[in-house]
């Protein structure tokens, strides 16, 4: 499987790094798992960069609001970054992340896949030098995405705001039912 850790993160740091802005590493932490050669690596170089942080605490969310974009391949992260705080979403466009090579028969496109380019924009890996003027445009208007967003969280997002009493009202007509 390609990751952004595992192709792109390096060059990608630099580029980001010497347009002048801030980065928090945060990576996915099975990448600590399965490529923990891929972060040691970014850290290497960057480790005392004055704009680089490394994060890899699962609770820590500071860096989370304090961000003003999150950069990701396929991760739902981004889809939480993007509805949950209403920011955008700089997708580098790696090959789609499956464990189940049979999806495409279904003939449907995932939301997962429908939604990236809704919540912020695709870049080829081939294009990574083109990240910060991506990341300028997604952050040019925040008051607009925030709009978009909030529209479409209403449409696809149900029970919004009351999900909980919604779970336990399904689960008890289930318990009812099986009664």
């Amino acid at each position: 499987m390609v990751t952004i850790a595992s192709s792109n993160c390096l060059e990608l740091t630099e580029i980001l790094l010497n347009a002048g802005f801030r980065l928090t590493l945060r990576p996915h932490f099975q990448t600590r798992w399965q490529t923990p050669e891929a972060i040691d690596r970014i850290v290497r170089v960057y480790a005392g960069h004055p704009n680089f942080a490394l994060v890899e605490q699962l609770g820590e969310s500071d860096s989370l609001f304090d961000s003003h974009v999150m950069i990701t391949d396929w991760s739902g992260a981004g889809h939480d970054y993007a509805l949950g705080l209403e920011k955008p979403v700089l997708y580098i466009d790696l090959p789609p992340k499956s464990r189940n090579t049979k999806w495409p028969e279904l003939g449907i496109e995932p939301f997962e896949s429908w939604v990236r380019d809704k919540i912020g924009v695709l870049l080829p890996p081939a294009r990574l030098a083109e990240a910060p003027q991506a990341i300028r445009r997604l952050i040019g208007n925040s008051q607009q995405f925030r709009r978009h967003i909030a529209a479409l969280r209403q449409e696809w997002m149900y029970n919004l705001g009351h999900s909980a009493q919604a779970g336990a009202d399904a689960v008890a007509a289930i318990a009812a039912e099986k009664r």
